[in-house]
């Protein structure tokens, strides 16, 4: 549907919240679905051009003539309703935000913004999405340290003064921004896994920026979910920041700053060398195909119950008829006789 959408359509700003709502969908199917769209490399390919098609629309969102000195903010929910669709002028900021899927296209030259803060919770100097979670924009000379330190914080990244400045000399204006509230779309074939995201999916690109090695590292912070819904198998071993290259995910390239204790900070820090799409791994062993069929085994469990509930309630019901009609002389006697047999006379028999 998107290489269709590419090659039929210019590519506009206006199909943005389009192509968020098509991402939305596939986002929603089972694992099962999923699973077998991933065999196709269905996943890979919407996933891809998803990524490239945003790309592309960062000019348009943000351009430079945008840019304003006057606090302005437009919202527009347009034709696709659980896709929010934002302009933040002042800030050369524009966003397409949803429940599990959210692009900022941002243009650093407008307010010196090169990084987003997502929360769980609000304050005075957030702004709140329709989605229920909060936000701000990050400049250049944010602390991390002092990042680390917020409460509610779900994800965060921001691109230092020195590193954006060398960006600028290869040739980077626009910054974009994608956060996966699940990994529903980065789909391993294999069967067995060692490791599996356990935080949001936050993708960080530099449209029109060939370089494939950064001239400075990178810093972003995931929230370790492994705290609110802890895994039984989870292990240190393997655990940390990682990214997706469109088949599993890896660690090369990447540094986690919590490593030694890695399971149980709340906030995992990271570095990148390199621009994908991170995300906190934990290591463990993982069957996909055991937890599909422990799944659809809990399905059938859950509709034997039903059944044997159900006839259960049948047999008591029957048993009550028969104690009743055992006891109550009257219940027995009380059956009608006569019946009606249907002719031409309506005689009573």
């Amino acid at each position: 549907m998107f290489a269709h959408l590419q090659e039929q359509l210019q590519r506009e700003a206006t199909l943005g919240p389009e192509l968020v709502g098509i991402c939305l969908e596939v986002m929603a199917s089972s694992a099962k679905v999923l699973r077998r769209s991933a065999k196709l490399n269905a996943t890979n390919i919407l996933l891809s051009k998803f990524e490239d098609y945003m790309d592309t629309l960062a000019p348009k969102m943000v351009p430079n003539e945008k840019c304003s000195s006057n606090k302005t903010m437009e919202a527009n929910k347009g034709n696709v309703s659980e896709v929010e669709n934002v302009s933040f002028n002042h800030h050369g900021v524009h966003s397409l935000i949803s429940g599990n899927l959210s692009v900022f296209f941002v243009n650093p030259q407008c307010d010196n913004i090169t990084g987003i803060a997502i929360y769980s919770e609000g304050s005075s100097d957030l702004y709140k999405s329709s989605s229920g979670f909060w936000y701000r924009f990050l400049r250049w000379n944010e602390s991390l340290e002092e990042l680390r330190q917020e409460t509610n914080l779900e994800t965060a990244t921001f691109m230092p003064q020195k590193l954006w400045s060398a960006l600028q000399v290869k040739g980077a204006n626009y910054v974009v921004f994608k956060v996966y509230s699940h990994d529903n779309l980065f789909v391993e074939t294999t069967e067995q896994r060692s490791r599996r995201p356990h935080s949001k999916v936050l993708s960080i690109s530099l449209p029109g920026l060939e370089a494939l090695t950064l001239p400075e590292v990178l810093p972003f912070l995931l929230r370790n979910e492994n705290l609110r819904q802890p895994d039984a198998r989870a292990i240190s071993l393997g655990s940390g920041c990682g990214y997706w290259n469109y088949k599993t995910w890896l660690s090369d390239g990447v540094t986690t700053n919590n490593k030694w204790n890695v399971l149980h900070d709340p906030l995992i820090v990271c570095y990148a060398h390199h621009l994908t799409q991170f995300s906190f791994l934990l290591g463990a062993s993982y069957s996909q195909k055991n937890d599909l069929l422990s799944s659809e085994s809990l399905h059938f469990k859950i509709l034997d119950y039903i059944t044997i509930i159900g006839c259960f309630l049948s047999l008591i019901g029957l048993l009550g008829i028969f104690v009743m009609a055992s006891i109550f002389r009257k219940f027995r006697e009380s059956a009608s006789t006569k019946f009606w047999v249907p002719n031409d006379h309506n005689v009573t028999y």
